[in-house]
Order: structure tokens, then sequence, then C-alpha cells
């Protein structure tokens, strides 16, 4: 294929970017929400009169950001200026634009607030009411909320994991992650024991409908291609229908991700356990995913065995 021209438009642009973070093994997610708001600025440049990427300057935009931060949520926001930041620095390396325009947008900072994190009760009353399905949906719903709070596994995870990456000897399930590393997630005797059930029935359920077997831990139940492996937009489906039937609100497969490493924390776990388990490479992932711990409700149970004074008499450890 030719060489794009500097002078094309900001579709073909965006399309050779679309190549270049293919190409650098970007995540879908992320790879999904860059072309989208790359998309809605192409369209608020247009309307302002700006039409190919040369025609771009600081001051466009400026006034595209300042109207993008009034319109989304701080969060989206904050997304919408990085894949923005990363489109300019992509058009200056390719010599597109004289200069590195990226560096006209500030990403801003976002406050960091506590998002949704089920307690023991709410994981619990999902877990009952997944025990109340017919089967084999019971036994995949059960292996799948256990191994979502026991293991911190993200949905896309979850969704690609393969049946030949269980290793049961150990309780783990090894998890092709972010730009296809390979790491171990671990689980408990309770979640190996959802798991084993759930297989059993998959395999029973595969060899009755003689249909090829995907591969995958989890398989689609229904739908229009029963049998195939679980999309992540399948899950979340599941999940919010499992909540809502089970009175547990605002369940997610994130959600999940936050609930096991705050209940790590709570039963004693230190942080760097916390950090490895979940596969984080910063630990300060690990205090944005506990910000749950912070309520004035759970404060007095956390503090209470580390209290100064409480632990005056007691023994020390040589």
């Amino acid at each position: 294929m030719a060489d794009i021209t500097n002078t094309a438009n900001f579709d073909e642009w965006i399309e050779e970017f679309s190549l270049y973070m293919r190409q650098l093994r970007r995540s879908e997610s992320t790879q999904r929400a860059y072309l989208w708001h790359l998309g809605k600025m192409r369209a608020y440049l247009s309307e302002h009169g700006v039409k190919t990427p040369t025609e771009v300057t600081r001051s466009a935009l400026r006034h595209w950001a300042a109207y993008a931060s009034q319109r989304w949520s701080p969060a989206t926001y904050k997304q919408a200026v990085a894949a923005a930041k990363s489109f300019l620095a992509f058009l200056h390396d390719e010599g597109v634009t004289t200069s590195n325009l990226s560096k006209a947008l500030a990403i801003p900072k976002v406050p960091d607030k506590e998002q949704r994190t089920l307690d023991e009760n709410e994981v619990e009353a999902l877990l009952n009411f997944a025990s109340t399905l017919e089967s084999p949906r019971r036994e995949r719903e059960m292996a799948m909320v256990s191994l979502l709070t026991d293991s911190g596994i993200r949905a896309a995870e979850l969704c690609n994991a393969r049946v030949d990456d269980i290793r049961e000897k150990n309780r783990i399930i090894m998890i092709r992650g972010k730009g296809d590393s390979l790491a171990p997630a671990p689980y408990g005797q309770r979640t190996a024991e959802y798991l084993r059930d759930w297989l059993r029935k998959r395999a029973e359920r595969l060899r009755a409908r003689r249909h090829k077997d995907p591969g995958t831990i989890f398989i689609s139940l229904g739908g229009f291609t029963p049998d195939s492996p679980l999309t992540t937009r399948g899950l979340r489906e599941i999940l919010q229908d499992l909540g809502k039937k089970a009175g547990v609100p605002r369940v997610s497969p994130h959600a999940f991700r936050r609930t096991f490493a705050t209940l790590l924390h709570e039963h004693g776990a230190p942080s760097r356990t916390v950090q490895v388990a979940g596969r984080w490479r910063d630990i300060r992932m690990v205090e944005r995913y506990t910000r749950a711990l912070e309520r004035k409700e759970k404060m007095p149970s956390l503090y209470t065995p580390y209290s100064p004074i409480d632990n005056m008499d007691k023994p020390r450890k040589e």
C-alpha cells in the first residue's frame, strides 16, 4: 500500500493511527476508546473549519479541550485529552505537523474517589441466588462470581481464559494480560470446587450437544451463538441480571476487582501481596482500588488491632 500524504484528511490519519496502536498491541478497549474520542474531536474541529491535521492550531485544540471539559465527566475528559495527545504526538513523529501540538494540551488531574465495591454480604447474596438457578447456569454463575472475587481477574481476562490455563494443583490460572504478558492469578479452595463443578457440567453439555469445544473456561449458554466463548458484553449482562435478581445494585465485572483488593486487605494481606496477586505493576493502584477501606464505618475494626495504647501492654516480638 502507498503511504498517505501529509495533506490527507483526519479520517485517513486516524485510520493510520489505529494501525499504529494495533502494532503497539494496545488493548482493544483502549483502541476503541481512543478512536471514539478522536472521532468526536475530528467532528468538533471540522465544524470549526479545521479539515485536515495540517490545519490544526494550538488555539483550535484548546477550544476543543475547553468544550470537552464542560461536556464530559472528569474521567471521560481525561481520557479524551490522553487520546488527543497520543494522536498529535504520532502526527508529529510522522512529519505531518512541524511542531508537537500534543504539548498544547495538559492531562487534567481527576479526583481519586471511591468507586463501587461489593462487601462480603453482597458477594454471598450473589452466590446464594446463583445456587437457586437451574444447571448448568447455576454452576457457571457460581464459578464466575467466586473467581472474579477470589482472583481479581479482569473481564477480558476471564472471557479469554482457557481450560488449559488452569493449574488445578496450585490453584492458579495463567492470565494473558496486557501486551501478552503471562502472570498467575491465584484463587482459593472454595473457588476451586466451584470451578470443578462448572467444568464438569461444561464438558457434559458440549458432549451432549456435540459442539466443538471452544477452549475457553466460560461459554455462552444462550443467545445467538450458544457454546461459544463468553464475551465481555455477555459477562456484564449476566452480572447485571444476577445482581438485579439477588437485590445487589450496580454489579459490574470491575467492581469485583476492587472487591478482591479490598477484601484481601481487610483479611490482613499486606499491600505488596495484594499488588502481586492482582497483577498490578504500581502499588499505587492498590491504594486506588481499596478506597472502600476509608469508609468511616470500617475504620474502627481496621484500626483496633493496631491501636498504640492497646498494644503497649502486649509482649513485644524479639
